[in-house]
């Protein structure tokens, strides 16, 4: 009898952050987060450069999901 082999694939998931095809994350409503665009928010100040940045970019999860 052949062996036969499973093959996981695993798509990589486009970032609502960075917008980068990441493969670690979370989703946020129906929208995914990358691990690191993650760990750059919560590790950001409100007075840090990238702050506006980072909020601008999770608004998008409102125009996303339909939310007003």
């Amino acid at each position: 009898m052949k062996k036969t082999g499973i093959i996981q694939l695993r798509l990589a998931e486009k970032c609502m952050v960075c917008e980068e095809r990441q493969l670690k994350g979370m989703h946020v409503i129906d929208a995914f987060l990358c691990e690191s665009c993650e760990r750059k928010i919560i590790e950001s100040d409100t007075d840090d450069s990238n702050y506006v940045y980072y909020l601008k970019q999770l608004r998008k999860i409102q125009s996303h999901s339909g939310m007003k």
